[in-house]
Order: structure tokens, then sequence, then C-alpha cells
């Protein structure tokens, strides 16, 4: 086995050690995250557009609560002054109508909270339905990635297997070449039984990482699969 090909076997196992599936998971996290935010920030909206116009209403009957006031004592100074019967009847008309204005004024305030509160509950739902899609959308794209990488993950095994077998192969035949060895043969056969050992060191490293790899993309692939715990 040359040292070539056991450069591009271990840089094969190393990539896939390397490259991992942590980025699906990743992406199906954030995914996730993001439909939590959005949960939340549209109940925030919500809330927010319904304290927005209880304010509102609020502050209209105060204003026209104060109106209706400064109308009452305009009503009573004219009874002070001794105004005449048309006067005070016109006073008490802007009574009525202050009252008038204010009834509908808040009914008008009341009708645009609640506009304001159901536009900001379709917002959300539109939000929310929209990051529940992107995270059906993610999981299922990850779920492909990383069913596809276990794969290379199990072929990399089992040629890692196959490279072993044949490094053992290897030491078994260096071995049996240096005990028929002759005395001028010894050194180099001893070398070679060396090169073949080292090889199989090798190999046998880069199959443990190649398992080591497979057990990872399967976990996370079942923590994909069950959403990302």
């Amino acid at each position: 086995m040359s040292f070539k090909y056991l450069f591009t076997s271990g840089f094969a196992i190393t990539a896939l050690t390397l490259a991992g599936c942590s980025s699906d998971v990743e992406s199906v996290e954030e995914a996730r995250r993001d439909l939590h935010d959005a949960e939340v920030e549209g109940q925030q909206e919500i809330v927010a557009a319904r304290e927005a116009g209880e304010s509102q209403v609020h502050e209209t009957r105060r204003v026209g609560t104060e109106n209706i006031m400064d109308e009452k004592r305009d009503v009573e100074e004219a009874l002070r002054n001794g105004a005449d019967a048309d006067d005070v009847a016109s006073e008490r008309r802007d009574v009525r109508e202050a009252k008038g204005e204010l009834k509908e004024a808040v009914h008008d305030a009341k009708k645009d909270k609640a506009d304001e509160v159901s536009e900001a509950k379709r917002d959300a739902r539109e939000e929310v339905a929209e990051a529940k899609k992107n995270l059906q959308e993610t999981q299922r794209e990850a779920v492909e990635n990383l069913r596809e990488k276990v794969g290379d993950c199990e072929k990399a095994v089992r040629e890692a297997k196959v490279d072993v077998a044949e490094a053992e192969q290897a030491v078994a035949t260096a071995q049996a070449k240096l005990s028929d060895a002759g005395k001028e043969e010894q050194e180099d056969a001893r070398e070679e039984l060396s090169g073949a050992e080292d090889v199989l060191k090798a190999e046998k490293e880069d199959l443990t990482k190649a398992q080591a790899s497979l057990k990872n993309a399967k976990a996370e692939l079942d923590r994909v699969e069950r959403g990302v715990k």
C-alpha cells in the first residue's frame, strides 16, 4: 500500500470528521429559535396594540369629559349672570352635544383599538406560519443532508475495514518474509515489516475516526428527526 494511497484515504476520513453534520443541526436549531421568537414577538405586538388602544380610549374619554365639564361650567356661569332662557338653553345644548361627541369619539377609539388588535393578531399568525414553514423546510433539508452523510460515513467505515484487513495481511506477509530471510536479507525484511506495521497503525486510526464520524452523524440525524432538543 503506497504512502500516496494512505494519505488520500486518511484525508478523506479526516474530511468527514471535520465536516461533520453540525451545520445542519445548527440550521434546525436556528429555525426553531426563529419560530419561538416569532411567537413571542407576535404576542408582544398584540399586547402592545391592546395597550395602545386602551390608552387612546382613556385619553379620548378624558378629553371629552373635560370638554363636558367646561360646557357645564358655561351653563352655571350663564345662570349666575342671569342670562335669558335662550342663552341658558343654548349652553345646555352645548353640554348635550359634548356628551354626544364623547360617546361617538369613545366608540371610534374602541373600534380603532379592535382593528389594531385584529391586525396585530393577523400579522402574528402570518409571521408564525412563515416561521413554521421555514422550520419544516429546514428540517426536511437537514434530514436529507444527514442521511446522505450517514451513508458516506458508512461507506468510509466499510472501506477503512478493508484497508485494515489488507494492512494486516501485509504485516503477516512481512513477518513471514522476515522468518524465512537469510542473514543478508534480514535488514530489508525488518524494514519492510516496520513499514507494514506503520501502515496498519495508520489504517486502524482511520477506522477509529470513521467509526466516530458515523456515530456522530447518526446521533445528529436522530436529533434532527426528533426536532432537535
